[in-house]
């Protein structure tokens, strides 16, 4: 296992807002998106002070959303997104933080390990990997929550039992107390890979 750990740019909100906050360049120019996310950034700034209950945070989330959901052009935008994250042949899968399951996670990510998607929604992610990588995955992930990034070469195992290295960059997205809400997971099969760029170069 090779790791390289950066810590992460990205603000700390809710990972509801992922998506959302994505498409922050394409309407960086655009007063009706920044009005949004300036106020989600104050009042997650108000969260962590200590300044709101949770009660009261969470409905100003949710007041935010409502007026995000009804700009058509954002939802038209969250839509190429999930195209993206369907027809990509990168896999691309999502847990739930703390409680580490599989939440999301694409056709690519599942073909890739030889399962279906159905089959790995809910389970861990650990169930993956090699078993020499095994023994660091408690301490990776805990590293990439703190720093909020990491990307490693590590080794994963199919479903049939065969293994294939990996190139994979792990993003830890927080909550308003600091919680990880989410991790967001991008793999990329280095055999193949490898084989892509032979046949290319035969061709050529």
């Amino acid at each position: 296992m090779t790791i390289y750990l950066r810590p992460s740019t990205r603000p700390a909100y809710l990972g509801i807002f992922l998506l959302v906050m994505t498409c922050g360049a394409a309407h960086s120019q655009d007063s009706s998106f920044q009005n949004p996310q300036k106020r989600l950034s104050e009042l997650s700034t108000h969260y962590r002070q200590g300044k709101l209950s949770d009660t009261l945070y969470l409905r100003g989330v949710d007041s935010i959303a409502s007026s995000l959901l009804n700009d058509d052009s954002l939802v038209e935008e969250l839509a190429i997104y999930r195209e993206v994250f369907s027809r990509t042949c990168v896999g691309l899968a999502v847990d739930g933080g703390e409680g580490a399951a599989l939440i999301r996670l694409n056709e690519a990510f599942a073909q890739l390990h030889g399962y279906t998607t159905d089959e790995l929604v809910g389970r861990p992610i650990e169930m993956l990997f090699h078993p020499v990588e095994k023994p660091l995955a408690d301490a990776v992930k805990a590293k990439t929550d703190e720093l909020g990034e990491a990307l490693l070469t590590e080794r994963h195992v199919r479903k049939d039992g065969s293994s294939f290295p990996v190139l994979k960059q792990i993003t830890s997205i927080t909550g308003g107390k600091g919680l990880v809400q989410f991790r967001i997971y991008t793999v990329l099969d280095l055999d193949a890979a490898q084989s892509w760029q032979s046949f290319v170069f035969q061709n050529n």
